[in-house]
């Protein structure tokens, strides 16, 4: 995709500001600002800082406070980015680096609208889930839709991509999940499909507030059985992407693959004691492919063969955010893609 942007020194303050101020947002409250800030080039990086600032924020405003108070706030949101990414321009001091970021990518504006309806109708709490697959099409409009965006930043458009990233975004939705059992359960955000439930012979309550049993220990190992096939499925995406950033894509295989197991080793208590990962094991799976994207930088812009077994591993959710150093990179403003990473 070629993108052909102002030099730096012509940047409009303001949007510089706009995406520093996505650095900050990414930074505090993301799991992926680790690996952006060290595994992706520096071209892309503020790109990436815009979206997944934009669905932080989201997050937020659906998530905190009283029930109108966000109801109201994230409808006047939600209408307020659909405009602006349909005009093309936004004075919002966050919304100003998506909407540019947007532009210079061209993702169309429906993209971020279904992330919006879907986060919308979770806003209430979780009303239920029929079938595995009525949670897959929340899962996909949430965080498929921001992994197709995502994906979008390193490659051309395909459709065959975009299925793959959409994926590997639900597989971390579900790893979200899974680590936020102990919260989400008491305030009735089920995200566990009544099938799967009636499967092991439970229900809503039993899965609240039940003591351990067989029986959620099954349902928790199913549900990490499925996002297990899920996460099979979704490594395919390394051998569509350019080599420099597989490293990016590899080192979320690894979480995610880590994070399963975890939760798989914990069965009934993962739904009261948080799945969690240390620093130093997040920092040992995320080392190789920083050194593989490194070696990749100083080798030139040498191609990475298709992935074997060995490259992709076992076949984080939001927690890889704890492991970030604190240093960050200034913001290059508009960056093109023609800087060396």
């Amino acid at each position: 995709m070629a993108v052909h942007m102002a030099p730096v020194r012509s940047i409009d303050p303001a949007l510089r500001e706009s995406y520093a101020l996505c650095r900050r947002v990414h930074a505090t409250h993301r799991p992926t600002y680790l690996a952006t800030r060290l595994l992706l080039p520096p071209s892309i990086r503020p790109h990436a800082h815009a979206l997944l600032a934009f669905f932080a924020a989201s997050d937020r405003i659906a998530d905190v406070g009283q029930l109108r108070v966000r109801e109201r706030a994230f409808r006047r949101w939600s209408a307020a980015s659909m405009d602006e990414l349909r005009r093309g321009e936004s004075r919002h001091p966050l919304r100003r680096a998506l909407i540019n970021t947007s532009r210079v990518h061209d993702l169309p504006p429906e993209l971020f609208g279904r992330f919006l309806e879907e986060t919308r109708a979770d806003l209430t709490g979780s009303s239920g889930f029929q079938t595995f697959e009525d949670l897959r099409r929340f899962l996909r409009g949430v965080s498929g839709t921001a992994a197709v965006a995502g994906v979008s930043l390193l490659n051309r458009p395909d459709p065959e991509l975009e299925r793959l990233a959409s994926l590997m975004g639900e597989v971390h939705h579900l790893i979200d999940v899974f680590c936020d059992y102990p919260e989400d359960l008491p305030q009735d955000r089920v995200y566990v499909a009544a099938e799967d439930m009636e499967r092991v012979g439970a229900d809503r309550t039993m899965l609240r507030w039940g003591p351990p049993s067989r029986a959620l220990d099954e349902l928790v190992r199913h549900q990490v059985r499925r996002a297990r096939g899920l996460h099979r499925e979704s490594i395919g995406l390394v051998a569509l992407l350019p080599g420099r950033y597989r490293p990016f894509v590899l080192t979320a295989v690894e979480i995610h693959a880590e994070y399963l197991d975890l939760v798989d080793r914990m069965g009934a208590r993962a739904l009261r004691d948080r799945a969690t990962l240390s620093r130093a094991r997040l920092l040992r799976l995320a080392l190789p492919q920083l050194l593989l994207g490194r070696g990749q930088a100083h080798a030139g812009r040498g191609r990475l063969g298709a992935p074997g077994r060995g490259d992709v591993g076992r076949t984080g959710s939001r927690h890889l955010a704890s492991v970030h150093d604190g240093h960050t990179e200034q913001p290059s403003g508009i960056p093109t893609e023609g800087e060396n990473p």
